[in-house]
């Protein structure tokens, strides 16, 4: 890992980064961060896609964290050690409270690409995760004059143990640090290969459903070796059910056009309708949500594409496994680029399936449960590495 900066606080004057200091004394060996609201902060730091703050917690009653990206306050917290319980917010709204050993003194904040990921240890070695937030597509809102970017730690802050006594935060060992995220690939094979004669509808001996999904959509059918849609809104099921820990995966054909909506389903039920969605649209943006009983509801913010609008010969993928939802898309069949994770377990298994919006079309499609060996790889979110 490529170190940003690192302080083990061994002399009684603190290093420059630390350029917002309010009741904070280096002894030496440690930094003591005084009780009332004082802390000990870095600004002005870039922060990476994957980037992450390591630090000891020697003492304190109420020690807490405040991380700023791009300007504004993106997550607030404190810890009881003694309790073992977190209070935390997200942009100003509660997203906790969390538990976690209150005798691991080893805290880590991990910014994943999508959100943050908040994790103890006893060594700093094994880590244990105690909660993440997503902070994809959030506007994040400049609170502070001027705008303010990277850490603050202090003693006995807001939420948790107002009014009660306290005591100064001691700590030690602290490191900023990128960090390197496993590689995310597709893990199972190819279901339909379109490379046989026409069918209307979709059949594939019998490996689709069609069409099986949304109310209003019409059936997917089998064309020059392409697999297309019937209509402007088409989609297919596959009757055989998947999971837990399940994906799906779809490469778009040659001929598929410029305005098309390349679109996966994953764990989804034909009656009610559950499952999830993972589509993206003509203006170069992508969406993931879920089914309710033919309900959609966006788990996340739309957000734009990277690279723009998919072309032909890329390819989107859809994952859940172990409560987390991956969504990635490959271009020109090249390495996975993952967009986001996401944490929903409501629905661990279910039948795949494969939409075609506004004539989009594909020359393979392929998915199924993941073996056990490759979930590991789908675990930014929970903080895994």
């Amino acid at each position: 890992m490529a170190v940003v900066f690192s302080d083990t606080f061994s002399t009684r004057t603190l290093a420059a980064v630390w350029n917002s200091v309010q009741g904070v004394t280096a002894t030496g060996s440690a930094a003591s961060i005084a009780a009332g609201g004082n802390y000990l902060g870095a600004t002005g730091i870039s922060q990476a896609a994957y980037r992450e703050v390591v630090f000891q917690v020697v003492s304190g009653d109420r020690p807490g964290v405040k991380l700023y990206w791009d300007g504004g306050e993106v997550v607030s917290m404190t810890a009881v050690p003694a309790s073992g319980t977190i209070d935390v917010s997200h942009f100003g709204a509660s997203v906790g409270p969390w538990t976690y050993v209150g005798t691991n003194t080893w805290w880590r904040w991990r910014w994943n690409g999508f959100g943050f990921v908040f994790a103890t240890s006893a060594d700093g070695v094994s880590w244990t995760t105690a909660g993440s937030v997503n902070a994809n597509g959030v506007a994040l809102v400049d609170n502070e004059a001027p705008a303010v970017n990277g850490i603050f730690i202090n003693s006995a802050g807001n939420g948790i143990g107002t009014g009660t006594s306290r005591s100064p935060t001691v700590i030690d060992n602290f490191t900023w640090q990128d960090w390197t995220p496993p590689a995310w690939s597709i893990s199972t094979g190819t279901l339909d290969d379109a490379q046989r004669a026409d069918e209307n509808p979709l059949s594939n001996g019998g490996m689709w459903d069609s069409p099986g999904l949304v109310d209003g959509h019409t059936a997917l059918a089998l064309t020059g070796r392409r697999i297309v849609g019937t209509s402007d809104i088409a989609s297919a099921l596959t009757r055989a059910s998947y999971g837990p820990g399940t994906e799906a995966w779809a490469t778009l054909a040659a001929n598929a056009p410029a305005t098309a909506e390349p679109t996966v389903f994953l764990a989804m039920s034909a009656d009610p309708k559950n499952g999830y969605v993972f589509w993206t649209d003509t203006v170069s943006n992508y969406y993931v949500g879920r089914f309710d009983a033919g309900t959609f509801t966006g788990l996340q913010p739309v957000l734009p594409t990277p690279g723009g609008a998919m072309l032909p010969g890329d390819r989107l993928a859809l994952a859940a496994v172990n409560g987390v939802i991956s969504a990635a898309i490959s271009r020109s069949g090249g390495p996975w680029q993952l967009l986001t994770q996401l944490a929903d377990a409501t629905y661990p298994t279910g039948r795949l399936g494969l939409g075609s919006v506004r004539g989009v079309s594909y020359s393979a499609f392929g998915g199924g449960t993941i073996a056990a060996a490759a979930r590991p790889r789908r675990s930014l979110l929970l903080g895994v590495g």
